[in-house]
């Protein structure tokens, strides 16, 4: 009776995924080139809880980056389309962005999108204009606003280094647990961290005398 219970036991662990209890950052505020490095809880179907310290089988790691953030609401009055000369739904937050539309050159004050869709054809057409020593963030504080963040996937580990493309936007941690057979995900969570900062200048070199 106890081999069965065991099978049974051994067999329910590998066909059901972990429940992920709890998932934060703990950097509240991530840096370039300081390492972020999550708590994760996860708890099994036998009722055994334990943290995740490592790279785990039961749980898949997908960290991504914020590559633009849109307003669904243009709060501007009647604009138009900047691709299709349509009435605008969407209108692009990112002060250090201008497109480049037909030989015309659209700052983000003026660049107005009717759909998600016309958005995502304008950006392979943008281009970024950072002032040197500024930090220019997206326009995310407006509660009047309704936000569309699109995602682009940076790292499959459960820690990540901040990069310096990923100075002044905001990172994503998206955790699936997966059972230990690997054929079954379970319920995934989802944390956000705060704009990641640039790194502080080196001090300088003192010299003994």
């Amino acid at each position: 009776v106890n081999e069965v219970n065991l099978t049974t036991t051994v067999s329910m662990l590998a066909d059901h995924p972990p429940t992920i209890v709890r998932a934060e950052l703990l950097n509240s505020i991530p840096i370039e080139g300081v390492e972020i490095d999550p708590y994760i809880l996860v708890q099994f179907s036998n009722g055994q809880s334990r943290q995740v310290t490592d790279d785990d089988d039961n749980v898949i790691f997908k960290w991504c980056r914020c590559e633009y953030t849109a307003s669904s609401d243009t709060q501007e009055g009647p604009r138009q389309c900047i691709m299709t000369g349509k009435p605008a739904t969407m209108q692009c937050l990112l002060p250090d962005v201008t497109f480049e539309i037909n030989g015309q050159e659209y700052t983000h004050e003026d660049a107005y999108f009717s759909s998600v869709e016309e958005f995502m054809k304008a950006w392979p057409f943008h281009k970024r204009h950072k002032r040197e020593g500024e930090l220019l963030k997206p326009r995310r504080q407006d509660p009047s606003r309704d936000f569309v963040n699109v995602w682009q996937e940076i790292s499959q580990s459960r820690v990540y280094v901040p990069q310096k493309q990923d100075v002044g936007r905001i990172l994503k941690l998206e955790c699936i647990p997966i059972s230990q057979n690997g054929l079954y995900t379970g319920k995934s969570m989802s944390i956000e961290s705060a704009e990641v900062m640039q790194a502080p200048p080196s001090a300088p070199v003192r010299s003994m005398i």
